[in-house]
């Protein structure tokens, strides 16, 4: 991820970070900006800081902006840090990659993936909980770090109905 402003990061894939609230996809109507706000006031002075936040276009009018009210929130499974989404969006992200892929037997892995989850499945090697989409990427009950390598999995998503 790249980071436009301290505290907000952006990727290739559409997901974006704000430290305060978490991952959160982008749309094409919100608007990054810094703002002024007063952290402390004192007898002869006043501190500001200046904050990222994010704005929505207003659809009637193109210039005014109207500040956002809900984003969804960060996930966390078993320690590890995920964006959560859902299986038809994945699905569509993971088809324009893979093309050669058949989607219907992927989408049924990752069903069923979701659904060992759900009942309580744990990495066969590590006894941590399962991370569902690399599970029906390699076909055997895997937690994120032992199926890539890696610890960090924040720039990774994970379906939203077991991203917890």
């Amino acid at each position: 991820m790249k980071q436009q402003f301290l505290g907000l990061q952006h990727c290739k894939c559409g997901m974006s970070w704000k430290e305060d609230i978490g991952y959160f996809e982008r749309t094409p109507d919100m608007v990054f900006a810094l703002e002024q706000r007063v952290v402390k006031k004192g007898k002869n002075s006043v501190k500001t800081k200046q904050v990222p936040v994010i704005r929505y276009k207003d659809k009637g009018n193109e210039n005014s902006e109207v500040d956002v009210i809900e984003i969804t929130k960060i996930s966390k499974s078993a320690g590890a840090i995920f964006a959560p989404i859902s299986i038809d969006k994945f699905l569509k992200k993971h088809k324009k990659i893979n093309l050669a892929e058949d989607i219907k037997i992927y989408r049924a892995a990752l069903e069923q993936a979701v659904q060992a989850k759900k009942n309580g499945a744990v990495c066969a090697q590590c006894r941590n909980p399962i991370w569902a989409i690399g599970t029906a990427m390699v076909g055997w009950n895997g937690c994120f770090t032992c199926i890539t390598g890696e610890a960090d999995s924040s720039e990774d998503y994970e379906i939203d109905s077991v991203c917890f």
